[in-house]
């Protein structure tokens, strides 16, 4: 075991406490809306998760 997780780590170099993103991304109004007005409205929706991204990646 402890062979195998320092081998992990130099290969990963994952830190300490490593955290996703899955499920943690904002999802203001406009998603809710466009889910509720328009499902097949994926392009409104892919916009707006583009654009939160881009936020994110900024900060």
């Amino acid at each position: 075991m402890a062979h195998r997780s320092t081998a992990q780590r130099r290969a990963f170099r994952l830190p300490a406490l490593p955290t996703t993103t899955i499920g943690s991304f904002p999802q203001p109004e406009e998603i809710w809306r466009a889910r509720a007005d328009a499902p097949e409205d994926q392009r409104r929706l892919l916009d707006e998760v583009t654009r939160i991204c881009r936020v994110l990646l900024e900060t």
